[in-house]
């Protein structure tokens, strides 16, 4: 904001208000600032109170002039969000939500809105986009297709993208509102009681562990930090030899497949997630043979092993890798796990077959078997990783079937003995 006299006590106040982005051919983005301009003629007063009185005039324009802002009226939500992905999430995101929000723009919100001048969207327009999502169908799978249909999760998460966009764009001072604030999309669910289908019970996972005792010694250790360490997969597949210690693992870093690429990326020094994970001496014997072997393979292929760095420049070695010491891909635990869970089934009659669970549902069995054996909810919150004591709660706060029939027998037990007593008289 400032102002200039153009002629004896005639002065021209200028307010910037942001900036005009244009799109280029070559796909550039070229910024030009805005501004907005009003002359005041003073000429009928004295020099002296006319000086007093243009400062007046430019607070008093400028408040009027940012209270409408004179935004980009031009600009499209496609060079917005490009500008968005570019000079925030780039920065701010991780890679894999970076990957996420990428795929759901380009298959889903910029076809609808890509090219609609930003400003010019409006909530009606929100709304009809997220109710014909609603009732939108895509084919699932590639054996066994499905037709499905978006969950309101799905819908709220492209809401949550062209807010975080909107809103993004109102703090660099390209637009003046986010029309999303005035839309109520679909809600999820806020349930996260696990689904006992996708888990085992105790018997069930004894009987596999006893299965895979002679299984190639990386798959015995992922099932084993899965069941027993109660981890992630991507946090299993993130650990390298110098994570492994005495009395079990540190967690520092996940791995997760971003498009086509695995990539190893540190957690945040205040992320939950970070934390060290006791393990039974018999684990903590399994990773330490395995952190030998991959020492060996290292030393083997030297050059040749795998591109991961630490901060030192020195080859990274994980626990769990490919041949050449690349790092795991997930889904090569998932088939292994699928394929040990059909050899297991193919040997036992129907009622004592397991159920066809996935890797991460380990995770889940183990952390049932935290409540079923009484421990605090802080302590299951904490070796899960999770930021809140209430989330363990939730998820797995709810009794398991043995569970329940042992809370049945010791109600049972307390509460009826005099009945039992009469009815054996």
């Amino acid at each position: 904001m400032s102002y200039q006299e153009i002629r004896d006590r005639v002065y021209k106040v200028t307010v910037h208000l942001g900036y005009d982005l244009i799109e280029t051919d070559d796909g550039k983005v070229k910024s030009k600032r805005i501004t907005s301009s009003k002359t005041f003629d003073l000429s009928h007063l004295s020099r002296e109170k006319a000086e007093k009185q243009i400062i007046i005039e430019e607070d008093k324009y400028a408040s009027e002039a940012k209270g409408n802002p004179v935004v980009d009226r031009g600009m499209t939500f496609r060079t917005l969000s490009k500008l968005f992905m570019e000079q925030y999430a780039a920065l701010n995101l991780r890679p894999k939500t970076i990957k996420s929000y990428s795929d759901e723009l380009d298959s889903k919100i910029l076809p609808e809105f890509g090219y609609m001048t930003a400003s010019e969207i409006h909530p009606l327009q929100l709304t009809m986009f997220y109710n014909k999502l609603a009732k939108t169908t895509y084919k699932k799978g590639s054996k066994n297709v499905k037709t499905c249909s978006y969950s309101a999760r799905t819908i709220y998460y492209q809401h949550q993208i062209i807010s975080s966009i909107f809103n993004w764009g109102i703090e660099m001072e390209l637009l003046a509102k986010n029309p999303c604030k005035a839309v109520k999309p679909p809600r999820p669910k806020k349930s996260q009681k696990i689904n006992k289908a996708k888990q085992w019970n105790a018997a069930e996972a004894i009987n596999f562990l006893c299965f895979i005792e002679e299984a190639p010694l990386k798959y015995l250790c992922a099932i084993e930090l899965l069941l027993v360490g109660n981890m992630r997969t991507e946090e299993v597949l993130g650990l390298d030899i110098d994570d492994v210690q005495e009395k079990g693992v540190s967690i520092h870093r996940t791995s997760k497949l971003v498009g086509k690429e695995m990539i190893v990326e540190e957690l945040a020094k205040n992320d939950p997630s970070e934390r060290f994970v006791t393990l039974p001496k018999i684990v903590v014997n399994d990773l330490k043979k395995l952190r030998t072997e991959q020492k060996a393979r290292q030393f083997k292929l030297q050059k040749m092993w795998g591109d991961i760095k630490k901060s030192d420049g020195k080859p990274r070695i994980l626990l769990l890798t490919q041949a050449d010491g690349k790092p795991m891909h997930g889904k090569t635990i998932y088939h292994w796990f699928k394929k040990q869970i059909a050899a297991y089934n193919r040997t036992k009659p129907d009622e004592e077959k397991l159920k066809d669970i996935p890797p991460h549902g380990l995770r889940h069995t183990g952390a049932s078997l935290i409540t079923l054996l009484g421990f605090q909810a802080r302590a299951g919150s904490a070796r899960l990783g999770h930021a809140l004591a209430s989330t363990f709660l939730n998820m797995y706060g709810a009794a398991q079937d043995i569970e329940d029939e042992m809370i049945s027998e010791s109600l049972g037990g307390l509460l009826l003995q005099n009945r039992k007593q009469e009815d054996a008289k």
